[in-house]
């Protein structure tokens, strides 16, 4: 069941937090020895707060969607009285004094967390199977890679071990485990959700973000812990029925939350770089005037997701102009699109970044990860993975120099995106242009070409860190038996009407479930 569904339980009296929580955790115990999703369970703190939530219960207290659901963190999330590892044997788990910021929330909402989820050592990595804590593994074939960063997070939601998870997301680690493993994973806008008490890894490009079953259930977890309200579609968990859209005026005033504050960051063009005692160039950690509107569906008059004179206006970005892209996800993804309703047009322009994206988005991680590890390197380089080991030891031969270049670039990139977010309501491209890999595998061959594995599973994400624009993950069908899924993208402040859309990709898959086992001819 979902996390709405759950809820809905709870109040009826058909289930009890305890009983939930005690599920939870002996499905966990059941298959974390083979899909290694989690790095630690905190068994007795889950159901001390399991006993609160039905003692709460009984008072008629209630304190939201989230309330008694068992959910789960990334092990770079403090956690007090835990410790937090990064997936590290380096100089890391000291036990946490304080709970991060986004932990404060989810207890507040009356969540009940289970554990810390097993990442890539430093959240440096797209792969998952480099960790103290031995690789996550992929639920739907446990030889198959989970992706990563955010892996254990993915692998608890896909296999039903929590129906929420958090994790964080500097190139892709939210999206690209959650396509890979066939969940929906939610990058909100960059400063969108607070990072207190999260590790960081390149502070100009992280971003905390969450993992479901359902869009639904993104968004009541992004509800929890985020700072920008997007009310009108939340489910209401105590009747059954979802709301309806607003109107376009409530949704408009509703999407401009949060406006003010992009068009200064932008305006002001830089993000302080941890540990580095500098900005992060270029370093627009938003796009600007694009935010907080609705594009062609606003010009068109009353707002439709799926039909009529407003359609939503969704630019579709033929994923091969970015990276090499297996034919069948692009045709299977743009199907779904199709098939959903939406106002679809292909995009163009983006073939100039076809073979620098990537680069000029490395050149950004890799230098402020450097300042933000480089004492590891100077102490505890010996405990550190040879391979998250050179990816470091490369950021810190970035010159000053090749940083601003790189910046520049990040802007341009974030002129254009805002420039057609103003023409499109919602972007969409696949999430990741190949199926999951296998574990240990380095590199693949795309559509001909040959490439690194961490470079193809990032190719279609890192774009959106760039830019600090909120995207979301939908799962809709399989190629040879594993998980494939569209991305779409819009402005900050559009926040309902990209899960409004996902939601619609969601309600076009379920209807053609009986197809996904059959590859897209």
């Amino acid at each position: 069941m979902t996390a709405i569904e759950v809820g809905r339980a709870l109040r009826r009296r058909e289930i009890s937090a305890r009983e939930l929580v005690g599920s939870a955790l002996r499905r966990t115990r059941e298959l974390n020895p083979t899909l290694n999703a989690f790095a630690l369970i905190d068994e007795e703190g889950a159901r001390a707060a399991a006993r609160l939530a039905d003692e709460q219960f009984a008072a008629g207290v209630d304190l939201g969607p989230l309330h008694g659901i068992p959910v789960a963190v990334k092990d770079l999330v403090d956690m007090a009285g835990l410790p937090t590892s990064c997936g590290s044997g380096s100089s890391f788990g000291a036990l946490a004094t304080a709970d991060a910021e986004v932990v404060r929330r989810l207890r507040d909402a009356g969540a009940v967390i289970i554990g810390k989820t097993t990442l890539h050592e430093f959240a440096y990595g797209a792969t998952g199977d480099r960790s103290v804590h031995g690789a996550s593994r992929n639920p739907v074939d446990p030889s198959r890679m989970s992706g990563g960063s955010s892996g254990g997070s993915a692998v608890a939601v896909a296999a039903g071990m929590v129906p929420i998870a958090v994790g964080t997301d500097t190139a892709g680690s939210v999206r690209v485990p959650a396509a890979l493993c066939g969940v929906v994973g939610f990058k909100p806008a960059y400063d969108a959700v607070p990072s207190a008490g999260v590790y960081p890894l390149a502070p100009s490009l992280d971003h905390v973000g969450v993992f479901a079953a359902t869009s639904e259930d993104a968004l009541v977890a992004y509800q929890a812990i985020g700072d920008r309200p997007v009310t009108s579609l939340l489910p209401d968990v105590t009747n059954g029925h979802a709301s309806r859209l607003a109107g376009d005026a409530e949704r408009v005033a509703g999407g401009a939350q949060g406006v003010a504050g992009d068009a200064k960051r932008l305006a002001g063009g830089a993000v302080p770089v941890a540990g580095g005692g500098g900005q992060a160039a270029g370093g627009a950690g938003r796009v600007g005037s694009g935010a907080g509107r609705v594009g062609g569906a606003q010009r068109a008059g009353a707002l439709d997701v799926r039909g009529g004179a407003g359609r939503v206006a969704v630019g579709w970005i033929p994923p091969g102009a970015i990276a090499a892209t297996d034919p069948r996800i692009e045709k299977l993804t743009r199907r779904r699109l199709d098939g959903a309703g939406f106002a679809v047009d292909v995009v163009s322009g983006f073939p100039k970044w076809e073979r620098s994206l990537f680069e000029e988005f490395s050149v950004l991680q890799g230098r402020e990860a450097f300042r933000v590890h480089e004492h590891h390197l100077a102490a505890d380089q010996d405990l550190i993975d040879p391979e998250v080991l050179a990816r470091l030891r490369k950021g810190g031969e970035v010159t000053d120099r090749r940083y601003a270049r790189a910046g520049e670039a990040r802007h341009e990139i974030a002129i254009m995106v805002d420039e057609l977010l103003t023409t499109y309501d919602v972007l969409a491209l696949p999430t990741v242009p190949i199926v999951a890999p296998a574990v240990g595998a380095r590199s693949i061959s795309v559509a001909g070409a040959q490439l690194e594995v961490r470079q193809a599973l990032l190719s279609l994400t890192c774009l959106w860190n760039l830019t600090g624009s909120p995207a979301i993950s939908v799962p809709v069908g399989r190629v040879d038996g594993l998980p494939v899924a569209v991305q779409l993208v819009s402005a900050p402040g559009n926040e309902q009407l990209l899960f409004a859309a996902a939601r619609e990709l969601e309600i076009v898959d379920n209807r053609t479930k009986e197809s996904h086992a059959v590859d897209p001819g």
